[in-house]
């Protein structure tokens, strides 16, 4: 009986091992290294799950001479048996603001753990754009 628990075990370890890793990317490392931004000085990101509802607060910077509109749009799930995510809404908006920001608040679905994806889209006078892609979770 001994003999098959080891190999078991082991097992179980490793599925666990797999599904907890946490891979640092690049972009995220705490370098002070970030992308060059060509139409905005930085954006940021926030969320939060109250009584409320989930709170989304995007704030960007546009660069004067290259700016002329951002675009917001942010999905938010609930996590569903430890690991993984359901959709529960999503919202997008535009500005042509310089500096802006964007507010927005959801009702939730319950209590748990959400989790808020925002990408926020920059688009220049050259026609590209900047994309920033943030995801934050919270409890309520």
């Amino acid at each position: 009986m001994k003999k098959h628990l080891k190999p078991l075990l082991a097992l179980a370890l490793t599925l666990i091992m797999c599904f907890t890793g946490i891979t640092s990317l690049a972009a995220e490392a705490e370098t002070g290294i970030s992308p060059r931004l060509s139409h905005m000085g930085g954006a940021r990101f926030s969320f939060n799950a109250l009584d409320v509802g989930g709170e989304v607060y995007v704030a960007y910077e546009g660069y004067e001479d290259s700016f002329v509109r951002a675009k917001v749009t942010i999905k938010l799930q609930k996590q569903f048996l430890f690991f993984w995510w359901t959709d529960v809404d999503e919202w997008s908006a535009t500005s042509t603001e310089l500096w802006g920001y964007f507010l927005h608040v959801f009702p939730l679905d319950g209590r748990g753990t959400y989790k808020a994806t925002m990408t926020l889209e920059v688009f220049g006078t050259d026609g590209t754009s900047d994309v920033i892609v943030d995801s934050i979770e919270s409890t309520y």
